[in-house]
């Protein structure tokens, strides 16, 4: 469980996470058969399979984020064209304590945030951890089911703590899913206001004829893209926010308060 609140100054997010190790139970935990079943020589092969195996899981689970529209399984994070999640940031949100704040000022200058859990790490030492350890050494870790979050600007963990941190401990790059909205953008009117104006003036050689229809076609022809998250209203609202806040943070001493604004967001609910 998560609970998420941008600062007023609109410089990032103030977060709170359980501090149970328990799964959040958005699919089904993956089983050692499933894993030799879907894991193959050919890592496109795999990949597609795994995504296939996501897609299924998700539309059958009663906790699946799906709602209504387009969504895409990409192998690559948001914001990231390589096609696994880089150990400097998988050990990053594996340090992440239980109340933390995401600097959005990292994003403006291109960076990439560090995931986000939705529960406590495991101990190193608990079985599936090193049962996925084993996986990771032999070369066949599932990837870890990643969704990008707008709001938050940065991805949650969905499905894959364990491996996540089996990862790390093998000092190995993480395979990761990542689940986003997908659908047609929105037609830029003043862009194609301005393109029209381009091509009239561009009548010369400076601009040619193909290199106009280009435009054109860029920019008339329908294009898809990532959509921003979407969020549903909290029954009980505000109230009822404010209230499973103050029950997480007296839990006890696993919620260290240490920055500022979270401190000033908590200290009233903590009393």
């Amino acid at each position: 469980m998560l609970w998420a609140r941008v600062e007023p100054d609109y410089f990032g997010v103030d977060l709170l996470r359980s501090a149970s190790p328990a799964s959040p139970a958005t699919i089904p935990p993956i089983t050692a058969a499933e894993v030799r079943a879907l894991h193959s020589d050919d890592p496109v092969r795999t990949a597609a399979a795994w995504a296939r195996h996501f897609a299924q899981a998700l539309t059958r689970s009663d906790r699946s984020p799906l709602a209504q529209g387009e969504w895409l399984l990409q192998p690559t994070l948001h914001g990231l064209e390589r096609a696994r999640m880089p150990l400097t940031l998988a050990s990053d949100a594996l340090a992440r304590p239980a109340v933390d704040t995401l600097d959005w000022s990292s994003v403006t200058h291109g960076e990439c945030l560090p995931p986000v859990l939705l529960r406590a790490p495991s101990l190193a030492t608990a079985g599936r951890v090193k049962a996925w350890a084993r996986q990771a050494r032999a070369g066949s870790l599932p990837p870890v089911l990643l969704m990008w979050v707008s709001g938050l600007q940065a991805h949650v963990v969905l499905d894959g703590h364990d491996r996540l941190q089996a990862a790390v401990q093998e000092g190995a790059d993480v395979p990761a899913l990542v689940l986003l909205r997908h659908g047609e953008r929105c037609v830029d009117e003043q862009g194609l206001a301005r393109a029209d104006i381009i091509v009239e003036r561009s009548g010369g050689a400076d601009m040619t004829v193909e290199a106009r229809n280009r435009l054109l076609l860029d920019l008339y022809s329908p294009a898809r893209d990532v959509l921003p998250s979407r969020a549903d209203l909290m029954r009980g609202g505000v109230d009822q926010w404010i209230a499973e806040v103050d029950a997480e943070a007296r839990q006890g001493e696993d919620v260290q308060i240490n920055d500022p604004l979270t401190r000033e967001l908590l200290a009233p609910l903590k009393g």
